[in-house]
């Protein structure tokens, strides 16, 4: 096996790799061969038609399936680095455990993925009188919308942490970089918490493709130094402003017709002049909405402002949403795109299972007019795209929005690279677009299970071979 990065280095001006003896995602069966020309794909066909040149690399794909690499377009990778020198608290199930982590930690306390449905308001403030040292401690909850801190104890979204800004390591950053390669993903959205967040990815270009969205505290910054969303190269790029509506189903925040206990991270007024402010200078919005009033007061904004979006907006989440907000969504279609998570349904079954809102849950075939691109919401949960297509093709809570493989990887590739606008050059296995590549088992030799153990057995970007184990 092995295991590598970096720019293969030209012959005679340009290279040529021909990958050969695979199946290709979207071609008959006879069609078995692709060749990469530098950055691109340069020839489809069969492998006794490739042309003529000097190969600098040949590589069997052993009768493999060659996909187009992911694209995961919600994630907070930055927070996910920071995450490999804190404590995971995702196994605790009782105090104790929580406490002896806590002082068997020779730090200051940075920790993630506390349940805390598992635990009550008392439980949780008897940790700070049981604390022997480390006397700056934060904790996020496992959907991050609550945090648990000595400063001011359980608070909701956003918090109000201590200021404690952390220097990335290089050596993480490579390491969390390389466990994307893993799992055939080439490009993220990154949904910057923050200004430092945001500029993180400077240090990172032509290792992997960010999309990177941009803080409220930057908007002004952006207008004034006219940048404009969706402009910039594919390593690079601008993507719009993150906004924060409602919270979360785990930490019943989200925002429900049928219950009063949403919570507002801005008001509705607010909202509304914020969008126009970005609007106006040619900035795109993507707004986190989960609850299904917050998911319809969205689109209501959206419609609203529907001559003034030159681009496209995004609601990110839209985790529950009724049939009367999906046929208002449906008239605005061309102007507004979904980010899903599918791996949501298996981390929230166990809330939502017996709720009345399941049904409105997670709605992937009844959106099926929208264009859906799939993301994990690391760190919230794993990036696995391998994963997350077993719960978008099963569908736990509700069979009847199940979708098919096909429909599920193209939410991942095509679809995906249009919440970027580059489905014009990458995204799918097309004569000059980018060689963005994958490569797995045939998954059609294996019943749905197959997708829960699935993994990349090649990964290319921009014709750089980043990770090979055949």
């Amino acid at each position: 096996m092995s295991n590598y990065c970096g720019i293969i280095h030209r012959f005679f001006g340009f290279f040529m790799i021909l990958l050969y003896n695979t199946k290709i995602w979207g071609y008959s069966d006879n069609i078995n061969s692709v060749v990469i020309k530098e950055d691109k794909i340069f020839y489809i066909g069969e492998l006794n038609k490739i042309p003529d040149g000097v190969y600098k690399k040949k590589i069997n794909l052993k009768n493999k399936l060659l996909l187009p690499s992911f694209i995961d377009t919600h994630t907070h990778f930055s927070e996910y680095i920071k995450l490999k020198s804190q404590i995971n608290f995702s196994k605790v199930n009782n105090i104790e455990q929580i406490l002896k982590l806590i002082n068997d930690y020779p730090k200051k306390v940075k920790g993630y993925g506390l349940n805390i449905s598992k635990f009550n308001k008392k439980d949780l403030d008897s940790i700070f009188k049981n604390i022997k040292r480390n006397p700056l401690l934060t904790m996020a909850s496992s959907d991050y919308h609550s945090y648990l801190t000595t400063s001011i104890g359980l608070t909701d979204w956003p918090p109000k942490l201590p200021n404690n800004k952390e220097k990335l390591n290089n050596k993480d950053i490579k390491l969390a970089i390389t466990e994307l390669y893993k799992m055939g993903i080439t490009s993220i959205h990154e949904m910057a918490f923050t200004k430092e967040d945001f500029y993180l990815y400077d240090n990172i270009a032509k290792n992997l493709e960010v999309c990177r969205h941009f803080p409220l505290e930057m908007l002004d910054e952006i207008i004034k130094t006219n940048q404009k969303s969706y402009f910039g190269n594919e390593y690079l790029k601008l993507a719009s402003l993150k906004l924060f509506y409602d919270g979360s189903i785990g930490s019943n925040t989200a925002l429900m017709f049928n219950s009063n206990s949403g919570k507002l991270n801005l008001k509705y007024k607010d909202l509304d002049k914020i969008i126009e402010k970005a609007l106006n200078n040619d900035i795109s919005v993507s707004i986190h909405a989960i609850g299904d009033r917050g998911v319809d007061d969205i689109v209501n904004l959206f419609i609203k402002h529907k001559n003034n979006i030159k681009k496209f907006v995004r609601i990110e989440h839209a985790q529950t949403i009724t049939d009367e907000t999906i046929e208002k969504l449906e008239t605005i279609k061309d102007k507004v795109y979904l980010s899903m998570q599918p791996l949501h349904i298996r981390d929230d079954y166990l809330t939502l299972k017996d709720m009345s809102i399941k049904d409105i849950s997670f709605r992937f075939k009844s959106l099926k007019n929208m264009t859906i691109g799939f993301s994990s919401d690391v760190p919230v949960v794993e990036f696995n795209p391998f994963k997350a297509i077993y719960y978008a093709i099963t569908h736990k809570l509700n069979k009847n929005e199940a979708i098919t493989v096909k429909e599920a990887i193209d939410n991942y590739t095509i679809n995906a690279a249009k919440l970027s606008n580059s489905d014009k050059i990458k995204g799918s296995i097309e004569i000059g677009k980018f060689a963005n590549l994958a490569l797995i088992n045939d998954y059609s030799k294996y019943n749905e299970s197959f997708w829960l153990n699935a993994k990349s057995y090649l990964t290319i970007l921009r014709g750089r071979v980043l990770y090979i184990d055949l």
